[in-house]
């Protein structure tokens, strides 16, 4: 077999967007295994969440979807050319072929961490007690309910929350406008993989509390890195993270309506999100559970050593479940199966 992964942002040394690095590290993989080809005749994965187009002539959809249904030219490009498809984990296949794509054309393969590069490191932490997130100001980022709740929870405390995101000025100013206290630190800045990794290495805590995901690597990337990570328990993440990581009170999500006034809310604030209407009516979304945010956050904070000591399990578990290594046998398992 001849095989290979297309982002089209590859050769660019500077990107790093979720499924550039999930093309790489694809990529990495069948290199390894000498099946990498960029003939014409060689099937291309293709990471997506709303382009699905065909633009190869073997081409593999690889697709993310956060909603309880995709918007309804997802499905009608894909039902042109009728593909295998392939979704980064359960919950994206259920929202796919609610969306109307054959249940027999969806697979699932979850996505891997690259544990020879995201590594822990004897390197001086933060002055301050800090929760890290990185996590893009968008629709989906739960932001809206969770810096509130962060703000209350540090009050009083000498501890900061750094938000590393792609920079966006009308949600800096928001919040600005909430963080009397200078709580967040916000960073819009463009980072190197290796100023990631320094940044998780530096990071007391590392915080997912998002409202959607049909994944979310750097849950993974920041645990390799010997940070204790702490994630919204539902989505996809139930699907890779185990909950023994996780503090006593699970911070998860309810299912409300996409709908106007929801994506109004999020652009009042500066969060990316879809045009009102792109979604099928009736779409739903899962939104973050404010309930056990502060407990949590609390929770950490008062047993630092516990998590740090869970952490060296988690990080076994990622080494023994979630390598690339795994991912792309999966793919090719799927491959085999279905030619």
């Amino acid at each position: 077999m001849k095989i290979r992964s297309f982002n089209g942002s590859e050769h660019i040394e500077s990107e790093c967007g979720s499924f550039t690095n999930l093309s790489r590290e694809l990529n990495y993989i069948f290199k390894e295994r000498g099946i990498y080809s960029e003939d014409e005749d060689a099937t291309t994965i293709f990471p997506e969440c709303l382009d699905t187009q065909r633009k190869f002539k073997n081409q593999i959809p690889f697709l993310a979807c956060e909603y309880s249904q995709p918007p309804a030219f997802v499905t009608h490009w894909l039902r042109q050319y009728n593909p295998i498809v392939i979704c980064i984990s359960k919950f994206a296949k259920n929202n796919l072929i609610r969306g109307g794509y054959p249940e027999e054309l969806v697979y699932v393969s979850h996505l891997g961490n690259n544990a020879a590069f995201w590594t822990p490191a004897d390197i001086e932490k933060f002055p301050h007690f800090t929760y890290l997130t990185i996590n893009t100001s968008n629709d989906r980022s739960g932001y809206n309910i969770l810096l509130p709740e962060f703000i209350k929870f540090a009050q009083g405390k000498d501890i900061k929350l750094y938000i590393k995101d792609g920079q966006n000025d009308k949600f800096q100013q928001w919040v600005k406008s909430i963080d009397v206290e200078n709580k967040i630190i916000y960073d819009g800045r463009r980072l190197s993989k290796i100023e990631l990794r320094d940044l998780y290495r530096k990071s007391h805590i590392n915080l997912y509390y998002n409202s959607t995901t049909s994944y979310g690597l750097n849950v993974g990337d920041g645990a390799l890195c010997g940070t204790p990570t702490i994630a919204t328990f539902s989505t996809a993440i139930r699907e890779f993270l185990p909950e023994w990581t996780q503090p006593p009170l699970l911070v998860k999500t309810t299912t409300k309506s996409l709908d106007a006034e929801s994506i109004s809310t999020w652009q009042n604030i500066g969060l990316h999100s879809p045009p009102i209407g792109m979604y099928p009516e009736g779409t739903t979304r899962q939104e973050l559970d404010p309930t056990n945010i502060i407990a949590s956050l609390e929770y950490v904070y008062d047993n630092y050593l516990e998590m740090q000591k869970r952490n060296q399990e988690h990080r076994q578990f990622i080494l023994q479940n979630l390598g690339w290594d795994k991912t792309v046998t999966r793919i090719l398992d799927v491959l085999e199966k279905c030619h």
